[in-house]
């Protein structure tokens, strides 16, 4: 379903990209397959009924279906591609992290599609799930717009680690994929989509863990960070002070639930 893959110019070019390490793949799953899994995506109301709805001072009308149960044949050929062993092997190939492992959950990841009007604010993801015990370590998304404009935004942007300059806005163009290292300054977001009423973005994202930390793991995760774009400060200062505010009220309750499950969970 991937297509062979030059993986040592690949490397070269993950190494050498600014502002953090990410490679642009183009022709990325073999010829025909991109539009079938296309086909195979439901609508943007039924996706609605289907999976999770995205809407916070962040992200505005974004919906996910995690749920692999829920995919069509072709949809969950590709989340299979993208979890085999084989392509595990070349993304360790191409990154240089070894012993990597997928997310069979798709906890975050998934069918993802944002619709007219939509947007997602710049941000870096968090970086370890404390149930599991794993580091956050790659994104892969593969875009699936089989006809996409310019003007209809929907890039996907990757900022410096201050968010001061956007180094690049990639157009999400059917079947290309782009692979970028999880790190607490991969600052990136999706740039406002301006399409027609009928048009909706659409992606397929997977995230990648080890088991070991990275060489700059200091011992203490983090979540979701945002921040706002440099033309978006006045504006959105109140509104992401309080949508942080209220992050770290609802990260606080979920370590409370975790440590609550630990102390009640019965001894053998």
């Amino acid at each position: 379903m991937i297509r062979r893959l030059e993986v040592e110019r690949l490397r070269q070019e993950y190494r050498r990209a600014e502002p953090f390490p990410f490679v642009v793949i183009d022709e990325f799953l073999e010829e025909g397959v991109a539009r079938e899994v296309v086909e195979a995506y439901p609508s943007f109301h039924a996706a609605a009924d289907m999976g999770l709805v995205l809407e916070s001072a962040h992200e505005h009308r974004r919906l996910q279906i995690p749920d692999p149960r829920r995919f069509l044949s072709p949809v969950r050929q590709l989340q299979r591609a993208l979890a085999a062993p084989e392509f595990l092997a070349t993304l360790s190939r191409i990154t240089g992290i070894p012993d990597l492992l997928a997310d069979h959950e798709l906890e975050g990841a998934g069918i993802d599609m944002t619709g007219a009007g939509g947007r997602l604010d710049v941000h870096v993801d968090s970086d370890f799930v404390e149930e599991r015990r794993v580091h956050r370590r790659l994104q892969v998304v593969v875009f699936l717009n089989s006809a996409w404009r310019d003007e209809w935004g929907g890039q996907l942007e990757l900022w410096d680690g201050r968010v001061k300059k956007r180094h690049h806005a990639i157009a999400p163009m059917l079947n290309r994929c782009v692979i970028f290292k999880t790190t607490r300054t991969s600052y990136h977001g999706v740039a406002p989509v301006t399409a027609p009423p009928n048009v909706v973005r659409k992606s397929f994202a997977g995230y990648y863990y080890t088991a070991a930390p990275p060489a700059s793991w200091d011992g203490v995760g983090h979540g979701t960070v945002f921040r706002a774009r440099p033309g978006e400060r006045m504006r959105d200062w109140f509104t992401m002070q309080l949508a942080e505010i209220r992050e770290q009220i609802d990260a606080g309750r979920k370590r409370v639930e975790r440590i609550a499950r630990r102390l009640l969970r019965p001894r053998v």
